[in-house]
């Protein structure tokens, strides 16, 4: 509790996304419980809230390998994007990590990594590492964990801000996350010979196609795609000391907090990691 504040989690029930079907009646229901929490309390967030989205196949199918492959490689090769329409928050938090989280490794070489894959718990391996610790297991800006024996059979998408600015903001981010999802499965093993990293207009382009290919609207697929596209490219990697000890004694104890993850005693060691802010 901070300043009579209380920190509030709320889940949704789930809701069905079909090819064909138009996205209101979940809308409805999302825009029913703004209307209670804006009304009835003081909203306020900081950079810890944050929109986490869960997408399972319709019905009672479970993911296939082939279906997780093509997803993964669609969020290794799409992540710079997504941090590009992300705030900044959301890049660096240690709730949602990049999903690159492997030393001095190249696309390709995670790309391989995937393709030879003979099980989604393979796959599950290179995304999110290895259950060292199975509460934070899941801190990555894509959480494949749930695909495992012991969950659900969901993908998480757990970058997204905090949706304080009410429905738009919630729908904007479900659509997003359903867009991508779909665009990947689509367009995920196209990517082969593409440049090493996309930019926000590339994210546009996919989120198009994930649109079309999920039933929505043309105005909602249309406008989701212009405002990704509107973003600014990222530089490639921002990390070094300077910029963190910028941001003050957040980004001091977050540069601290990174080395002993890495477990680096100096900064010349942990700066030859890869990191993604």
């Amino acid at each position: 509790m901070e300043q009579n504040l209380w920190g509030m989690k709320l889940l949704s029930p789930v809701f069905k996304f079909r090819p064909g079907k138009l996205e209101t009646n979940w809308v409805k229901e999302i825009s029913t419980a703004w209307n209670v929490l804006q009304r009835s309390y003081r909203l306020s967030l900081n950079g810890d809230c944050a929109t986490h989205i869960s997408i399972s196949p319709c019905g009672h199918r479970k993911w296939l390998l082939d279906d997780v492959k093509r997803i993964t490689k669609t969020v290794l090769y799409f992540e710079r994007a997504v941090d590009a329409i992300v705030p900044l928050d959301r890049r660096i938090s240690v709730f949602c990590k990049s999903n690159k989280h492997r030393e001095d490794v190249s696309l390709a070489w995670l790309f391989d990594l995937i393709d030879k894959a003979g099980s989604i718990q393979e796959v599950v391996w290179v995304m999110n590492g290895s259950p060292t610790d199975m509460k934070t297991w899941k801190n990555f800006r894509w959480n494949f964990c749930p695909l495992l024996n012991f969950g659900p059979g969901a993908i998480e998408f757990r970058q997204a801000p905090s949706s304080v600015g009410g429905v738009n903001s919630t729908a904007f981010w479900i659509n997003f996350a359903v867009a991508f999802v779909q665009g990947a499965l689509t367009l995920g093993n196209t990517l082969y010979g593409s440049k090493e990293e996309a930019i926000p207009k590339d994210l546009a382009n996919l989120i198009k196609v994930g649109a079309s290919q999920a039933g929505m609207s043309d105005a909602s697929g249309t406008n989701l795609a212009k405002e990704i596209g509107q973003a600014e490219a990222l530089e490639k990697v921002v990390g070094n000391r300077t910029w963190f000890t910028s941001l003050g004694k957040r980004g001091t104890a977050l540069l601290s907090q990174k080395m002993r993850e890495k477990k680096c005693d100096n900064y010349d060691e942990f700066e030859k990691s890869y990191l993604v802010v």
